[in-house]
Formats: C-alpha cells, sequence, structure tokens
C-alpha cells in the first residue's frame, strides 16, 4: 500500500541521510535488495492503526512505524548474518549476496536509523521517553539472540519459552508501546509489555511447529516443540503445542483489547488471522 511505501522511503532516507555525496556506497543496493521483498509489515500496520486510533498526526505515525519496521530488518539481516542462512522471503540474504561485511554494516545502519526515523518527523512529542522504549527493546531482542545462540544454555522447555519470547515479543509490543507513549499514556505501556511477551511466545511456538523437521537436524536445536517430543512424544508434543500457543495468545488478545481508545484492536485481529491460519 501508499502508507507502507512511504515507511520503506522513510527509513531509506534515514539509512543514507549521513553519506557524503559522491562516496561509493555498497550498502545502498544491499537495502534495495532486501527491501524489495519486504514481507507483510504487520509491525507497521498495527504501529499505524495503534496510532491513528490514539489520534496522533499522520505523519508522526509514519515515522513511528518506520522505527519499528527499520529494527525489525535490522534484526533480521543480524539474524542471517549470524546463522549464515542463505535465503529470505525467496531471495539470498544480504549476507549471502553482498558479504557478511556489508551485512553488518546494514544492520548497524539500520538500527541508527530507527532512531533517525523517531525523531525526525515535525509533529515528534515525548522523545525523550520514546528513545528510551526504543533502546529497551533494542536490549531485550539482543538477549534473546544471545540466549538463542548460546551454545551452554539450558534446553529445558521453561528455558526455552523465555528466550522465544525475548526474541519475537518486544518489536511487536513496540508497535503499541511507541503510539501510547507519544500520545501520553505512559500509564498502559507495561500492559504491552505482557501482551509482547505472550504475543512473542505464541508465535514463536506456531513457527516452531512448522520448523521442528528442520531444527531437529540442527546441533543446537532451540524448538520448543522438539524439547517437549523428548518428553511427550511427537504426536502428544504438536497438541500440547498448539494448545499452548492458543492460550497464550488468547491472553495476548485480551489485554490488547483493554488498550484505550482501541488502539490494540489491530495486534488483536492479527492475532485472530495467525489462530485462523493455523487452525
Amino acid at each position: 500500500s501508499e502508507t507502507l511505501s512511504e515507511i520503506t522511503k522513510c527509513i531509506r532516507q534515514a539509512v543514507f541521510s549521513g553519506n557524503p555525496t559522491g562516496f561509493e556506497d555498497s550498502g545502498s543496493i544491499a537495502f534495495d535488495h532486501h527491501f524489495n521483498s519486504p514481507g507483510k509489515q504487520m509491525r507497521s500496520r498495527v504501529c499505524v492503526k495503534a496510532s491513528e486510533a490514539l489520534g496522533l498526526d499522520y505523519n508522526f505515525s509514519l515515522h513511528l512505524a518506520a522505527t519499528v519496521e527499520a529494527l525489525h530488518n535490522a534484526s533480521l539481516i543480524l539474524d542471517d548474518f549470524q546463522d549464515g542462512a542463505l535465503e529470505r522471503r525467496g531471495s539470498p540474504t544480504v549476507c549471502a549476496l553482498f558479504g557478511r561485511d556489508v551485512a553488518l554494516t546494514l544492520t548497524l545502519r539500520l538500527t541508527t536509523a530507527s532512531f533517525v526515523c523517531l525523531t525526525s518527523s515535525p509533529k515528534a512529542q515525548n522523545l525523550n521517553k520514546l528513545v528510551n522504549e526504543v533502546h529497551r527493546v533494542v536490549t531485550e531482542t539482543s538477549i534473546g539472540q544471545i540466549r538463542d545462540l548460546d551454545p551452554t544454555r539450558k534446553t529445558n522447555a521453561e528455558d526455552l519459552k523465555l528466550t522465544a519470547s525475548l526474541k519475537s515479543g518486544p518489536l511487536f509490543g513496540l508497535s503499541i508501546s511507541l503510539p501510547l507513549i507519544a500520545a501520553g499514556f505512559h500509564g498502559h505501556v507495561e500492559k504491552t509489555y505482557k501482551i509482547a511477551q505472550l504475543f512473542g511466545l505464541g508465535y514463536q511456538i506456531l513457527d516452531d511447529m512448522s520448523d521442528s523437521a528442520g531444527d531437529s537436524l540442527q546441533a543446537a536445536d532451540s524448538n520448543l516443540v522438539n524439547c517437549w517430543s523428548r518428553d511427550l512424544g511427537k504426536d502428544m508434543a504438536t497438541t500440547h503445542a498448539f494448545e499452548s500457543a492458543e492460550k497464550y495468545l488468547n491472553q495476548a488478545k485480551s489485554l490488547a483489547l483493554e488498550l484505550p481508545h482501541g488502539c490494540g484492536t489491530a495486534i488483536a485481529g492479527l492475532i485472530t488471522q495467525l489462530q485462523q491460519s493455523e487452525s
């Protein structure tokens, strides 16, 4: 849509705003390659709709959504860098096509560009709190990624659930917490942390269900379904996984619908779509 195209444009402008004229920049080609397959942009959609529900300026809402989307794509490129992945969204990864150096520097530039997106709207407000919130989410996501890659980590179900919620949840939560902070609803922000934790966990369990066969071949298998299979057997583990995902997603949806002015409706709708696609 036009809105999503504007968000990508905002990110690109922020990423390359510091590049002196006439400087060759391989990151530009890598950026365009990665964003040519932008995915569903679920976080952007949720952020824009939440901002609209809270009465925020449209331009400001685009910048908030661009902040979240820049960080999400930074995490994807870093993920591929760390995993040595060759393909994402049906195309070669940035790391596979342009090399590890370009992938790492583009990750860094997207991360710092998220702060440029956040602060460059003329309608920006509550910036100190917004910047702190972005930093909190980057920290949580980074901890989740480190836990996921740590070969000495525990591999019991409870430990894997914590890792899953840290890896998958914070950026979804940021899609709602930023509009709430920008609109001055600071008292409701903590609830978004719980929504993010529950949503991230349910989302990751469903993802683990589809990836269980491939993950079982990895030396460091952090798949929750495979973990449960060792105790319950494959069939019971699959049933348990589906029921657990439903429980966490329903709890997240219920909390989202309690947020002011219906700003959680978008993420509640996203949860419903996710559940319907897996049923």
